[in-house]
């Protein structure tokens, strides 16, 4: 049965927690240590405002634009998020819908379904990888996504500290095995709707990662693969730079905090930076990253006349969108919102979540990710209107050494 259309984000999000079992749910939170990313990454939007214009608008609007060489109906993607396995349908699902709409789909690496799969259903798929593993093994996986059709690579670099959490993490098993059906199936009983969604898909979900697997591998547990990144050195940009030379097509660097990381990522050949904090999932006390936003568009605009995208991580409703795309940023990536949807609402329904009606487009909200360039098509009427305060934090984080 087709789900309730929902109005915003949070409705979504209370959904998906009815839903799914608690275990599940509490999985799919954001946050490290005290929270205070996290929780930073949705105030900052309460200290960005509109001043808007109340006659002389456009009779027609224009939501499309492009972003790494794939033109998309409107400036949100897909962020890549790991684990999809709330839905059987799980990642396919959600590039399915992207598609629907017209948009385009990012890809992890630590993804439930395989690659192929994914850009079956969405040809304008982009590969996330981290710095995982040998360098060999490291080719072979973008050789496969490049194999599959991906039209871009994304490196993520935004995960890299503590990831405890003062209020606790959920115990996540290695696979299902006897010890997690026992720990978890009175809280699986009383979800009987997703209880039965995956006995009709043929069993609960394996928590494999078939996309860290190179030909001829089987695929591995999801912590198995966690533990052959945790074990491997960060990358330098020495490093960076060779993994760029081994992509031929678009190459997006995501976590960029830093003007000066900006200008290292333009030095190696990023076709795009993404500001990211992983949600508040790394570093906590890192700010938000619209905070960081404007100095790293600021200085990419300088120094590149817009040749590079800047895209942007964070945030938490439909009217950060409009206030996203005023600080001169180019397409927003989803991730709570398409996982919500995803929990609560499956394959066919996911679409329609990531469309606004058109006569809200000019406030629509919640997103992962911000990417550079203004775009021509997006003629947003909306001003900048920053705190001081935000300001004055954004230069002292952002100076450049």
């Amino acid at each position: 049965m087709p789900a309730k259309w929902f109005e915003t984000v949070a409705e979504a999000q209370r959904r998906a927690q009815k839903r799914l079992p608690p275990s599940v749910y509490s999985a799919l939170l954001a946050g490290a240590e005290k929270g205070l990313t996290y929780a930073d990454n949705i105030a900052a939007f309460d200290e960005l405002g509109f001043a808007p214009h109340v006659a002389g608008q456009p009779s027609e609007r224009d939501l499309s634009t492009s972003v790494m060489g794939q033109s998309i109906s409107l400036p949100v993607l897909i962020s890549p998020t790991g684990v999809q396995a709330v839905h059987p349908a799980a990642e396919v699902a959600v590039a399915r819908a992207a598609a629907t709409r017209g948009t385009a789909m990012g890809l992890s690496s630590f993804a439930s379904k395989p690659v192929e799969e994914v850009v079956a259903a969405n040809p304008r798929t982009f590969f996330q990888t981290y710095w995982c593993g040998t360098r060999d093994r490291i080719v072979q996986r973008i050789g496969r996504a490049r194999d599959a059709g991906c039209v871009g690579l994304i490196v993520t670099l935004d995960w890299s500290f503590v990831h405890s959490r003062d209020w606790g993490s959920p115990f996540i098993p290695r696979r299902i095995d006897r010890e997690a059906v026992l720990r978890y199936g009175p809280e699986a009983v009383r979800r009987p709707r997703w209880l039965g969604q995956w006995a009709r898909s043929g069993g609960p979900p394996d928590l494999r990662v078939p996309n860290m697997a190179l030909p001829g591998e089987d695929p591995p547990a999801f912590f198995d693969a966690y533990g052959e990144w945790i074990q491997t050195p960060a990358p330098s940009w020495d490093d960076l730079r060779w993994l760029r030379e081994q992509w031929s097509g678009p190459f997006l660097v995501k976590g960029i905090m830093r003007i000066d990381d900006a200008r290292r990522a333009v030095d190696i050949g990023a076709t795009a930076v993404s500001v990211s904090n992983h949600g508040g999932n790394n570093l906590d006390s890192t700010p938000a990253s619209v905070r960081a936003l404007p100095a790293v568009v600021d200085w990419v605009v300088a120094a590149t006349s817009s040749r590079c995208h800047r895209h942007q991580a964070g945030g938490a409703t439909f009217s950060s969108l409009a206030r996203i795309i005023s600080l001169k940023t180019r397409p927003l990536s989803s991730k709570s919102l398409n996982i919500s949807k995803l929990a609560h609402a499956g394959d066919s329904n996911t679409g329609p979540s990531f469309i606004c009606s058109p006569s809200v487009t000019a406030s629509s909200r919640l997103f992962t990710g911000y990417m550079f360039s203004t775009p021509t098509s997006l003629n947003a009427q909306s001003k900048r209107s920053l705190a001081s305060p935000m300001r004055i934090t954004a230069a002292a984080c952002l100076r450049t050494e």
